[in-house]
């Protein structure tokens, strides 16, 4: 393969963990519901149940966008501007950000980064190398100025491309294409890391990158065909897999 310029990863479940997700959810509505009351004081008593129908319909249309196999991405943001309007609990759009806010901050403050994949990171960065994110991610880059990995104190990527702001998922070729330009590298000099067969191997790999690997560290997805290059268990094993 050409001389290697730059690797592409997933972002959850590739290099961080959500851990247990429901206490992440569970963490979030606690943290939305105290910023309600003190904006309603009065529906104190009903806020907890409309609040609760707001954020289960923002789950069901994000699955449901999925189950559909849809390739543009929703906005969170309409979606809770929308479960908040059905629940006839309008709020003004300031308020809306805040609670979009807030559940990123939720995400931030739960995410799991081994201290390997830090180290593993640097090493390549070392080798000269241009690392970059392409994540399927409903939440939005503005918000995640305190996420790992990606805030200013922990940054050790060169750039981070989510379908929620180029408009995409995996794996439409165009959120793939939106990373290999900011980082000015050509897809044969470059290869994926990720979680799923479908949107980290296959679809990089009809782009013309050369080599994908699927890893198993936090979420194991089966490879009956064999298609990546190679299953990375602990993410420090790609150091072994790349060209020198």
């Amino acid at each position: 393969m050409p001389h290697l310029r730059a690797i592409l990863f997933d972002y959850v479940h590739t290099l961080v963990d959500s851990g247990d997700t429901g206490a992440l959810r569970w963490y979030f509505f606690r943290l939305a519901l105290r910023r309600l009351v003190r904006e309603f004081p009065r529906r104190r008593q009903e806020l907890p149940f409309l609040f609760f129908g707001v954020v289960g319909y923002v789950a069901r249309a994000y699955s449901i966008s999925y189950e559909k196999g849809q390739a543009q991405e929703v906005d969170l943001w309409q979606l809770f501007d929308q479960g908040f309007r059905m629940q006839g609990l309008p709020l003004d759009e300031p308020l809306v950000d805040e609670v979009v806010e807030l559940n990123h901050r939720a995400y931030a403050e739960r995410l799991i980064v081994p201290e390997t994949t830090r180290r593993t990171l640097v090493q390549l960065k070392e080798r000269g190398l241009r690392l970059g994110v392409v994540s399927n991610n409903i939440l939005q880059l503005r918000w995640m100025t305190g996420f790992p990995l990606i805030r200013a104190d922990d940054c050790l990527l060169d750039t981070v491309v989510l379908s929620s702001d180029v408009g995409v998922r995996k794996p439409e070729p165009r959120i793939y294409q939106e990373a290999l330009a900011r980082l000015g590298v050509e897809a044969s000099r470059t290869v994926f890391v990720g979680d799923r067969v479908a949107e980290d191997v296959r679809a990089p790999k009809a782009l013309g990158m050369p080599r994908a690997f699927l890893t198993q560290e936090f979420r194991r997805e089966a490879d009956p065909r064999g298609e990546a290059d190679g299953v990375i268990r602990q993410l420090p094993e790609l150091l072994e897999l790349l060209p020198d």
